[in-house]
Order: structure tokens, then sequence, then C-alpha cells
């Protein structure tokens, strides 16, 4: 190559050609990235853009319990700076309403989902609020009559990335009255305290865990690995497919202090108490070993019918049992108990225990007391033939009406495992009290 005259040496050609390359070839290659910014994932975020409500409305959809009643409307220069923003109705009926738009996300990470929002005469269930639509997890409600106020939402996004994101009044089983407006949604990468072990990613928020040394949380999560493959003996099989489970600090009231799923959801509130209960007491954490003993639920963790299990509590119970006496684990629920000594929880001092209930003929409820007559059977005929049972019954295609009908099947399933028969560890009348507390049940 020549340049007024001059010949190029070949390394001083080869050294242009790589700055355009860089400067022309990778440019274009950032060009076609079409990975949107995460503060653009929302469409109309902010509701500039005027949102007819109806099917051909490509972003965001409307949902309803009572769709007669309810409303939506796209209202100008009525947002908190005077900006467009959306309003929702429910209409003078109790009702459910919401507008929802599906998201995908990088599975696995956590956002912070926040919206701007303004109430007037919101009354009952889970008022104003912004969800992650098809789940239970949603911010707190704002009841009343508000101005604009900011709320937010923590969660992990699903394996797979895609969540559905919504502006909401009312929710599943928390119907509720009045009006409500939204304005500039927002999207986040949260920052979260986070801790992984061979079962369980743990993910609470910072403030949580700065009273708790970092050996404290390394050790309980060892015993949570414990006690899942513990709960894997039991059962024969790991629920979501072996996935790791997430164990989640949640703001709003999940619907207990803690929620079986994936992730398990955990009540903000009840976390730095129990985690300082761990620290201090060598507690296992009653509440999250149950949540865990759910989600081996067959219906839960598994695609499994259940059509012989007249009550997961008791179930879920029983499970955990089995996990506390087999790791010798110590529990604290008012007071603490350690291995097999948890049998006198639902002997004496459950809330429905056998004391209060069968013992004495009251046919009220007796869910935990059940739990107590199992036990008894087990220390008669030991874990093996349990262990059978569960495992022919979560691929048992049998189906019974009652729960009586479906306690008889599950003692029939022991006794044939056992080789022994397990109605004999009933006192006399036992039986017939636990048919009629059933059939009470059954009548509700």
């Amino acid at each position: 190559m020549k340049l007024k005259g001059k010949t190029l040496k070949p390394w001083f050609v080869a050294t242009i050609l790589a700055i355009i390359f860089c400067q022309y070839g990778c440019s274009s290659n950032n060009m076609n990235d079409e990975s949107p910014k995460l503060e653009d994932l929302i469409g109309n975020a902010d509701f500039e853009k005027k949102i007819h409500f109806d099917e051909n409305n490509p972003i965001w959809k409307t949902y309803s319990w009572e769709a007669e009643s309810s409303s939506y409307e796209w209202v100008e220069q009525s947002g908190r700076n005077r900006s467009n923003c959306v309003c929702l109705s429910s209409g003078e009926l109790g009702n459910d309403v919401a507008l929802v738009q599906e998201l995908t996300l990088e599975g696995d990470k956590v956002y912070e989902l926040s919206a701007w929002v303004k109430t007037e005469n919101i009354v009952g269930g889970r008022g104003a609020n912004i969800c992650l639509f098809g789940t239970w997890q949603s911010s707190d409600p704002i009841l009343g009559t508000n101005d604009w106020q900011k709320v937010s939402l923590i969660f992990v996004a699903p394996e797979s990335g895609k969540v559905k994101i919504g502006c909401r009044i009312g929710f599943w089983g928390g119907v509720c009255n009045g009006k409500a407006w939204f304005d500039d949604l927002t999207i986040s990468e949260a920052d979260m305290f986070e801790q992984t072990s061979a079962h369980f990613r743990l993910r609470l928020k910072n403030e949580d865990v700065t009273e708790v040394d970092q050996k404290t949380i390394s050790t309980w999560l060892n015993n949570l690995d414990l006690a899942y493959d513990t709960y894997y003996e039991l059962i024969g099989e790991y629920p979501f497919d072996g996935k790791i489970i997430t164990i989640f600090s949640v703001d709003t009231y999940p619907g207990g202090s803690a929620v079986p799923g994936n992730p398990i959801l955990w009540h903000q509130t009840k976390v730095l108490p129990a985690l300082l209960n761990i620290q201090n007491e060598g507690d296992w954490s009653f509440s999250i070993l149950n949540q865990i003993s759910y989600n081996f639920a067959s219906h839960i963790g598994f695609n499994y019918k259940a059509n012989w299990n007249w009550d997961e509590n008791l179930f879920a119970a029983l499970r955990m049992f089995y996990v506390v006496e087999t790791l010798d684990a110590s529990v604290k629920i008012g007071k603490t108990y350690k291995g097999s000594h948890l049998k006198n929880f639902y002997k004496s001092f459950a809330w429905h225990n056998y004391d209060q209930t069968i013992r004495i003929g009251n046919t009220e409820n007796a869910s935990d007391a059940v739990i107590y007559t199992i036990i008894r059977i087990k220390e008669q005929i030991g874990w093996e033939a349990f262990k059978k049972t569960f495992q022919y019954l979560y691929h048992s295609e049998t189906s019974f009406t009652s729960r009586w009908q479906k306690f008889n099947f599950f003692l029939d399933k022991l006794s044939d495992y056992s080789g022994k028969n397990v109605r004999m560890t009933f006192p006399e009348g036992e039986l017939e009290t636990i048919k009629k507390a059933m059939d009470k049940q059954d009548e509700k």
C-alpha cells in the first residue's frame, strides 16, 4: 500500500484495519443488540400514551372479578405531576379489578416494582396495590382516601423470567370497593442479602441479618439441607424437580408467618425474631420446616393427585415430625421441643390437641389430635411402613368422597405394609369419635 508515493509497512496497515474494525464492526454489533434496558421494560409505564381498554390493547390487559360493575379510565393531566394516568374503579359491588402487563425479566433475579397511587374511598380487602399477578404477592394495601404515595413490591422472577405485573384494587379472596389512580411504574434490580446452600437460597432484607452472625446462617442452611434430604427419604422424590427452593422475605403479609411454594414467602416481621431464636437457642424454625414440608405435598411440589389426602395440614405436620424426630432437631412453638418430644405438642398443647378433643370425646375439631394418634401408630410399627404408604399414595389414582373413607384407606395401607392391624392402637370408642369429627368437617 502506498500513500503519496510512500510504501506503508504491513504492520501499520494491520493496525489501521484493526482500529477501523473495532470502531465500526464492534459498534455495529452493539447496535444490533436489541435487549431493552431495564427501565424500558414496562410499556407505557407513565401512561402518557392513550390507552384503549379493549382486546386490541397490546400492552395493558384488563381483569375484573365483577366485569359489569368495574371501570377503567385513561385520564389526562390527573397524574401526580399533572401528567396522564389511569383510574380503576370497583363499582358498587365488592370487586377485584386490575390492569396487567406481561414482562420478560432475567430468571431467578430479585426485582423491585414501584408505582405511585392515589385513592378515594377504598374500603375492605387488600385495598389498592401493585401486584405480581397470578401469585399471592402484592404491595402493602392502601385504604381510605389518600393523595399520591409511592408503593413498592420486591419479588423473585421465576426461572422463565416471565411475570405479570398489575395495578390493582382488591385481590384473590380480598375484594374491595372504591377508586384508585396509578402513575409512573418503574422496575429495578433489588439489593438483598443472599446465601445459597445445596437445596436453598436465602434472600432476606439486609437489615434482617445485621444482628445475626454468618456462622448461624450457614449452620441453619446446613440443617435445612439435612431436613430436605430427610423429607426425601420419607417421600422418595424431590419437589419442583429438585430445583433450589428460595426462602424470600416479603413486606406484605402473605397469608401466614410463611407460606409454601418456590419461593417460600416469609413475612418480613417474623424473620429477625426467628433468626435470633436460631442463633441463641439452636432452633431450626418450626415455621420454615413446616413450609418445606408443605412443598413435599403431592399437589404442591409435585403434579400428582391428592384424592387420598383428607387434611394436608395434618400431613405437613406428620412429615415434619418425621424430620424433627429423625434429626433430633429443636423447634420452638411457645416452648422448645426436641426430637420425638414434639409429639407432646400435639397431645397436650396444640390448638385442638388430643387431650382436649378425642381423648374426652370432643368432636368439634380434631386435626391436631389425629396427628398424635398417627404418631402413636408409628411408635408401634416404625417409619418404614409410612415410607411405603406415602410412596404408594403419591402415585395412586384412588378417589374417595369423605374424610373418613380416606382416613380408613390410609390405615389399610399402613396395616398392609407393616403386617399389623394398626386399628388396634386406638383405644375403644376412639375411632368412632374420629369418624364423628371428620363427618362434621365434611358437613361444613
